[in-house]
């Protein structure tokens, strides 16, 4: 039996961030045969949306937020996983 989905929010969609989200999608039947439920990505903080808009790794329901405060009190996000870089971002704070 199937668990219900895990919900998790990305904070920062660069490199990394967009690299997780393709191994998420390429890997989705491996991953809910070994964890026993999906992983799904539901929210994504970026600075700049048209990087989250234009990947083709992300379901079109995916909540696309540059307010971090929005993101951080989203109550259906189970787990955040944070892929900034730089020394000038929210992250630091």
């Amino acid at each position: 039996m199937s668990k219900a989905p895990l919900f998790i929010g990305l904070a920062g969609f660069g490199t990394v961030g967009s690299g997780l989200a393709e191994v998420l999608h390429t890997n989705k039947a491996s991953l809910m045969r070994r964890l026993g439920r999906e992983i799904k990505i539901i929210s994504v903080l970026e600075r700049d949306t048209a990087k989250v808009t234009a990947s083709p790794f992300l379901d079109k329901s995916v909540k696309i937020s540059t307010d971090i405060q929005a993101f951080c009190s989203d109550p259906d996000i189970q787990l955040v996983v944070e892929l900034m870089g730089g020394i000038e971002t929210p992250a630091k704070l």
